[in-house]
């Protein structure tokens, strides 16, 4: 059994928003035929549990198919110590090429799980798809 206690973390990335993609353009491609890079801004609301507060943080999780596997993932973002304003956390994926993804979050805290003796992790989110232009 973890050590956080179970939250709705589905709340926090079902209301994640996608508030700026920025980088490329026109048709997606640079000069060099190569993928345009994008980066998206995501926000949601911060976890209430303390051990996540102090020494832990988010992982955001992001593949390219539905119901994808965290060991599949195309990109983790690492958001450890971070900060809530106004009781949202804000991060910036980057690197992302024009086309749907789909993603997931977790929160984890500086408590060790006797059972695993890992960090203390709560359950996915439920996974939200967004897409780049």
């Amino acid at each position: 059994m973890s050590l956080l206690p179970k939250f709705s973390l589905f709340l926090l990335f079902a209301t994640m928003i996608a508030v700026a993609c920025t980088g490329g353009g026109g048709s997606g491609f640079s000069s060099g035929s190569s993928p345009a890079s994008h980066n998206v801004l995501v926000s949601f609301p911060a976890s209430k549990e303390t051990a996540v507060k102090t020494g832990g943080g988010y992982k955001i999780y992001v593949g390219t198919m539905a119901n994808f596997s965290l060991g599949v993932a195309v990109k983790t973002v690492d958001l450890s110590g971070s900060s809530a304003v106004n009781g949202q956390i804000q991060a910036t994926i980057t690197g992302l090429t024009t086309g749907s993804y789909f993603a997931k979050i977790q929160s984890y805290s500086n408590l060790i799980d006797p059972n695993t003796s890992s960090p203390s992790v709560s359950a996915l989110s439920d996974e939200v798809s967004f897409n780049v232009p």
